[in-house]
């Protein structure tokens, strides 16, 4: 029986929603059936575990049969589409242009197991929230000498830590003029990779910005959620 609808162009976006698209192949119609109604259950989680509607699987092409060339050739390019093969396998055929293409087939004979892995593969999946958490801020006091791309700077820091090896915004009246590294880091000029609120350090920063007194330096990281 050939797959009862076309998988050749199918939308991975949905409004703000990522649709997922699966192409299913099984043994008998039953456990197509019974296949369909499990991936209907897996819902999206977010970083909070709580149900997103940021995603969701699509079953886009099924059938009973081996998974065969026209199957994976009737998948769009950039599709990203998940292939299942239960308890059938693959046409040589098919094998060879999945490889060709980079789509990966997975075989699977226990529902169990399937959903077990089609919910890993929605969290891998699932759009990510990037946010941007500042934390730490020092006001600059000093600056001293400078090479093209590194300044030895003096200050306090005055909410949260400086950290050795961090990523910091510079601000100049509440603007970000740029961007640096923290590639050394001194407490009581004594070397060390984290300097706490309320003290006073030195650093070296990579920056082609010129850093001055007055600047605040804002350190940062970036977290997907």
């Amino acid at each position: 029986i050939p797959p009862r609808s076309d998988p050749g162009r199918s939308t991975p976006q949905e409004g703000n929603k990522k649709i997922i698209p699966i192409l299913l192949k099984a043994d008998v119609s039953g456990s197509l059936e019974a296949i369909e109604k499990e991936i209907a259950k897996i819902k999206c989680k977010g970083a909070d575990g709580k149900e997103s509607a940021s995603a969701e699987f699509k079953i886009i092409a099924k059938g009973v049969g081996p998974v065969s060339l026209t199957d994976i050739k009737n998948i769009s390019d950039g599709a990203q589409a998940i292939v299942i093969g239960f308890n059938v396998k693959a046409d040589k055929s098919a094998t060879e242009e999945a490889e060709k293409r980079g789509i990966v087939i997975s075989f699977f004979d226990i529902i169990y197991k399937m959903t077990e892995w089609l919910e890993e593969q929605m969290e891998l999946r699932r759009p990510r929230i990037e946010t941007v958490e500042t934390t730490g801020k020092a006001k600059i006091i000093r600056a001293f000498s400078r090479t093209k791309e590194r300044q030895i700077i003096g200050g306090k820091v005055i909410e949260g830590q400086m950290l050795l090896n961090g990523t910091v915004k510079i601000m100049r009246r509440e603007f970000e003029i740029g961007r640096g590294k923290i590639v050394n880091l001194e407490k009581g000029k004594v070397k060390t990779s984290i300097v706490e609120e309320g003290l006073e350090f030195g650093m070296m920063i990579e920056s082609k910005i010129e850093v001055a007194p007055g600047d605040i330096i804002e350190l940062f990281s970036v977290a997907q959620k």
